[in-house]
């Protein structure tokens, strides 16, 4: 008992740790992706999208993930011990566990490909509403000034419906698969396997105490079976959102070569926070426009700003 218990602790800190560090590390080079890309990726790309990649996907890489994987684990266990139980109790259990293995392993496949990209779908329709939501942050005064307030509302209710509407399905669909579980398997399941003890143990085959352990074993790994798909289920699921920070991190950067050294370079550097009035900020005749072919909104800009000082940045609307 004690093994055991040492056991679930250690896999409870290995997964915490394990899926801090892979958030951390995806995090760390998804905003280095960002960072580097064009002015024309970012007058393309909704705010509201790379928001979502930074919020809620990271959430469920470094949240939801590791407490998915820990019960995934948990019913693992406790299948994998009772299945093994019944089969060297009662191997005919074993057998008839086989049969029933291939109709729920296709259920499950079918399962889990809809309810991936019903996921998909979900995190997918967070972005236009994040970047609705800052967007009437910052262009409040405007609004209002043209009084377009319904046409905001308006627009912000239509993207809230879609992501009820993906919202809705997955835990329908969720909702339905349990159901079915529970409802038609498990009850299949227990009586399939209780029958086999009982018949074992009327033949002589089994002794009536070791039929009884057979069967608490059974019972146990038919409900736990179902909970153990779930879980499987779900985490599975989850890793939309690890693709999708996968997607951003991989992005091309900007620039040539040389800076993509440099920017290596200081990606690995410690804080500068340190270093007092040694920090400042130069720029060297730098030039910007928002997309190949428009006319440069910076041209041949040169200046420099040392720690402590203020500066104030003065020009016409649409200047850049």
């Amino acid at each position: 008992a004690l093994v055991f218990a040492a056991c679930c602790g250690l896999r409870v800190v290995l997964a915490a740790l394990y899926f801090t560090e892979l958030s951390r590390k995806l995090h760390k080079q998804m905003l280095a992706s960002v960072l580097r890309q064009s002015m024309a990726w970012y007058d393309t790309t909704p705010l509201g999208r790379v928001l979502n990649r930074f919020s809620q996907d990271i959430a469920l890489v470094d949240l939801q993930m590791p407490r998915i994987y820990e019960f995934t684990m948990q019913h693992f266990t406790i299948v994998a011990l009772g299945t093994f139980g019944a089969s060297v109790l009662a191997w005919p259990v074993l057998l008839l566990l086989l049969l029933v293995a291939f109709p729920l392993f296709k259920l499950q496949s079918r399962y889990n490909a809809v309810a991936l990209n019903l996921q998909r779908l979900m995190l997918m329709a967070t972005s236009p509403v994040m970047s609705q939501v800052s967007s009437f942050l910052i262009a409040r005064d405007t609004i209002r000034a043209f009084r377009r307030e319904k046409y905001f509302v308006s627009d912000f209710i239509r993207s809230m419906d879609d992501f009820y509407k993906s919202y809705y399905w997955i835990h329908s669909l969720d909702r339905l698969c349990m159901s079915i579980f529970s409802v038609f398997f498990v009850p299949c399941l227990m009586l399939s396997l209780g029958a086999a003890v009982l018949s074992l143990v009327s033949f002589e085959m089994l002794t009536p105490e070791l039929g009884g352990m057979a069967l608490a074993l059974s019972i146990g790994l038919a409900q736990r079976l179902v909970l153990y798909l779930w879980c499987w289920s779900t985490f599975e699921k989850f890793f939309g959102a690890a693709q999708r920070i996968a997607e951003y991190a991989a992005l091309k950067w900007e620039g040539s070569q040389k800076d993509h050294e440099d920017w290596k370079k200081a990606y690995d550097q410690p804080s500068l926070t340190d270093q007092g009035s040694q920090l400042a900020l130069v720029m060297k005749d730098v030039s910007l426009r928002y997309q190949p072919g428009l006319p440069l909104v910076l041209n041949g800009l040169n200046l420099t700003v040392r720690a402590g000082e203020r500066i104030g940045i003065c020009g016409r609307t649409g200047s850049g």
